[in-house]
This record gives structure tokens, C-alpha cells and sequence, in this order.
């Protein structure tokens, strides 16, 4: 029989994007036979530090530290990081394209038809400058100077909370509304948040705030709640695992980090400038929205909200520079794109029904015309990447 081998899981398991990377290398995992997975005493994973002196046959690591890199360099078995902290580690790595994430947020951004824009980052951590590179990336492509505000990556208690939200009072104090604003990740959103709040400044009317992990905890309980970018937590656990079991099997490392595209935005009312300035459009678009996979259109859209078309196509064409139609065509191919990357692999037949579209036809012809590939080549292509 082939010998068990035993994995250590070296990261923490209080965040929410890091449970749900847990749940993909335990599936990936229970199809391995002779895997044995290896936790804290106290708690399913341990720390890097931890491992020193371990007798076991590989890791799956968060290394955040310069300590963290030599513990891990000096383990005589393969390990695989899964953090994005430091930029160079000469570690095996899969993570989020981070620069994909802040470009995702200038589109989402773009789409509220703003104008003026800016970056909420962190002191020397390597996913904060990826993410504020594909953000600036993205908006300097049209046009736009993104000023970046980076704070400090770590708020340490002995200063008092209140001195970390003057910082932020300050910067707020410089910026001209209305702004849309990335914050690095869903906590320092919610700082923004509730900085704003205590200015007197509103959101979304005056500040559009969106930020990144799309972590329930933070996101539902913020007032107003947060439009975020969602991680595709899953899948960086799966390919970190697949990386490990074919390093223990004697493979090369990649010469590469790899890299797991973002998952959808996530809208919530941080971002919903509609309903703020016009609450006639925003009930339609919510209708669009939360209908679009019953097969609807656009008399259906005009009969639930009792305006005339002719206000309703200048209002979309105004706010999205779309009709309603395009608009509800948009929403589907939007729904369709996220599904036909998810894991759990649906034929494109399905995948119409679950959009509203009337056949897997009519999906190819729309898809096409909007994005500019099949749904297959679309697949494909994301999968490769």
C-alpha cells in the first residue's frame, strides 16, 4: 500500500476567505486516498511556526512574515503558499490575481458614471499595491488620475482606535464628492464607511465606496452595506492543494505564481448611486434585476413600474448609456459569465434556462455580440487562465 501522507494546513481560520479556501482543499482532498490532514491541537490549522521540527510530507502555508519564509524554506518537504502578503517569497505560490480584482472594481465604478476616483491601500503589503495597480491600470485607460491613500497596514492597539479614524478623517477632508472610492478589503470599507458617516458625508450620494473579500460579517452589517469583489476563495484552495500533491509526487515547481481570477462584484447599497438620485430608475433596475432569469422584457419591466418607455429609455440611456433592453441583455450575459466558470460545471442549455434566455441559441447570439467570444471560448479561455 502506498504510504499516507501527512499535509499541514499553516494558516489562520478566523476569516471568512480563508474558510472558504479551507473547504476547497478538503475537496480536493478527500479524493486523495492517502492524504492525512494534519491540524493544531486546538484548532483544525496551526501556525507557521508550528511546523519546525514536524516529520510530515507537505504544506499549504499562509506566509505573511520574513520569518514565515525562512521557517518555511528551512522544512525539508514541499510547501505552497497561499498568501499574498510579500511580494517574493521563492515559494511555490497560488493566490487571487489581485491586479484582476482592482481592475473588476474600476469597472464596477465606471459603470455608476463617475468621474473622480482614488485608492484606500495598505503599507508594504504586496496585494494591496496589486490591487491599487489594476485599479489606477483601468481608470488611467480612460483618462482618469486615481490619487492612493495607504495607511498603515496593521492598527495597533496601544495608539487607541480613534487615532486610526482621525488619519482617515484627514484624508477624507482633501477629497471633492462625489468620488468612488476602492478600500484595499471589506474591513477598511467599512472604516471608510463609518468615517464618512461621522462627517456628514453620505454614501453612495457623496462617497461610492466598494470593497474587496465580499465578507458577509462586514458587508450585510455596514450601514449603508458594501458593494465588495468576491474572492474565488475555492478555487485558489483546490489548485493549491493539486500544487502540493504534484510537488510530494517529485514535480517542478511552477517558475510562476498561480493565479485564480476574481470571482463576481457583489452590489450593495455602497455603490447603488441610483437609488440615491433617482429612486423611479433604481425600481426598475431592481426589477430587472431580480427578474431577469424569468424570461422577461421590457413591457413586462414598463407594466411593474407604470412609466412611459420614453422616460425609461432616456433615464437608462442617461445613467448606463444603454437601453432597457441592452441593459436586461447585460444582466443575463453578466449571470451567464459568472456560471460558466464556476466549478460546478452547468451545459450552456442550462445555463440559458438559469439566465432567462430562450434557448442556448439565443444565448450564443448575445453572448457573442456582447462580449465578444462564445460561451464555450469564454470557458475555455478562463479555465486555461
Amino acid at each position: 500500500m502506498a504510504k499516507t501522507r501527512q499535509i499541514a494546513l499553516a494558516f489562520p481560520s478566523g476569516p471568512g476567505h480563508l474558510q472558504d479556501l479551507l473547504h476547497g482543499i478538503t475537496e480536493y482532498a478527500r479524493n486523495q486516498i492517502h492524504w492525512s490532514m494534519t491540524g493544531g491541537p486546538e484548532t483544525f490549522v496551526m501556525s507557521t511556526p508550528e511546523l519546525k521540527g514536524w516529520p510530515g510530507d507537505g504544506v499549504i502555508a499562509h506566509i505573511d512574515t520574513k520569518r514565515d519564509v525562512a521557517i518555511a524554506k528551512s522544512l525539508d518537504i514541499p510547501v505552497v503558499n497561499i498568501s499574498a502578503a510579500i511580494r517574493d517569497t521563492g515559494l511555490p505560490r497560488v493566490t487571487n490575481d489581485h491586479r484582476a480584482i482592482g481592475h473588476a472594481a474600476a469597472e464596477h465604478l465606471l459603470s455608476r458614471g463617475l468621474w473622480q476616483f482614488a485608492y484606500y491601500g495598505l503599507k508594504n503589503v504586496w496585494y494591496s499595491e496589486e490591487r491599487g495597480t489594476g485599479f489606477t491600470e483601468r481608470l488611467e485607460r480612460e483618462g482618469f488620475d486615481v490619487p492612493h491613500w495607504i495607511a498603515t497596514s496593521s492598527i495597533e492597539k496601544k495608539k487607541g482606535w480613534h487615532y486610526w479614524l482621525g488619519e482617515l478623517r484627514d484624508w477624507l477632508e482633501a477629497v471633492e464628492p462625489p468620488i468612488g472610492i476602492l478600500a484595499v478589503h471589506d474591513n477598511r470599507a467599512r472604516m471608510l464607511v463609518d468615517v464618512c458617516r461621522q462627517m456628514g458625508l453620505r454614501v453612495p450620494h457623496d462617497i461610492v465606496v466598494i470593497g474587496v473579500n465580499n465578507d458577509p460579517m462586514a458587508c450585510e452589517y455596514a450601514q449603508p452595506t458594501l458593494t465588495s469583489v468576491a474572492r474565488n476563495n475555492e478555487q485558489v484552495g483546490r489548485k493549491a492543494a493539486a500544487l502540493l500533491d504534484r510537488l510530494m509526487s517529485g514535480k517542478r515547481p511552477p517558475q510562476r505564481d498561480i493565479l485564480v481570477a476574481p470571482g463576481p462584484v457583489v452590489e450593495r447599497e455602497s455603490t447603488d448611486l441610483i437609488a440615491a438620485d433617482n429612486p423611479n430608475l433604481s425600481e426598475a433596475v431592481c426589477f430587472i434585476r431580480e427578474h431577469y432569469a424569468e424570461g422577461i422584457n421590457v413591457e413586462n419591466v414598463l407594466e411593474h413600474v407604470s412609466l412611459s418607455r420614453r422616460w425609461l429609455e432616456y433615464r437608462f440611456q442617461e445613467y448606463f448609456g444603454l437601453t432597457p433592453h441592452q441593459f436586461l441583455c447585460e444582466t443575463r450575459v453578466e449571470h451567464a459569465k459568472q456560471l460558466l466558470v464556476n466549478p460546478i460545471k452547468m451545459s450552456v442549455a442550462a445555463i440559458a434556462r438559469e439566465c432567462g434566455f430562450t434557448s442556448a441559441r439565443h444565448l450564443r447570439l448575445v453572448f457573442e455580440r456582447i462580449v465578444g467570444t462564445t460561451p464555450r471560448e469564454y470557458r475555455r479561455t478562463h479555465q486555461t487562465s
